[in-house]
């Protein structure tokens, strides 16, 4: 009995010795509210492989996603649209556009198969992110970006 004292003497004066109110709990992040993407979107996207342009996309909701068509005009004259997928992923949304119609790919062919949008951040009136095209050619490992305005 003595010896169960004893170190419970001990034990008490360790947790005494240490200071403070204790070990903390962490607080749970709050989830934060994300602005939907969803509506008529134009300005100008920085394509470094495709050269810069100016682009205009729509999305609405259908069936739980949100969906619409999208068109660029790229600098050099040339174009490109076809439809525009988003998807709510880890508290964001990541932004898919799909060239129509797909190209067929041919031997040492550049042309656009998709561009997806990462890193977006939505206002009530502007979307930017980081543009990441992929072409016939293969993924490419260098960054563009948008800068939308809601119409």
């Amino acid at each position: 009995m003595n010896v169960r004292l004893a170190s419970l003497a001990v034990l008490v004066s360790i947790v005494a010795g240490c200071g403070g109110s204790g070990p903390s709990v962490p607080t749970p992040m709050q989830p934060t509210a994300v602005t939907s993407p969803a509506g008529n979107w134009s300005g100008t996207m920085k394509d470094p492989v495709f050269g810069d342009g100016t682009l205009q996309m729509s999305l609405a909701e259908q069936s739980g996603m949100l969906v619409g068509a999208w068109s660029a005009t790229y600098k050099s004259g040339g174009k490109a649209s076809g439809r525009s997928v988003a998807t709510l992923v880890q508290g964001g949304y990541g932004i898919t556009l799909y060239a129509d119609p797909t190209p067929t790919c041919a031997a040492g062919q550049s042309a656009l198969l998709v561009y997806t949008f990462i890193n977006v951040v939505v206002t009530s009136q502007r979307l930017t992110a980081t543009l990441t095209p992929l072409s016939c050619s293969g993924p490419v490992f260098v960054f563009g970006s948008v800068d939308l305005s809601k119409q």
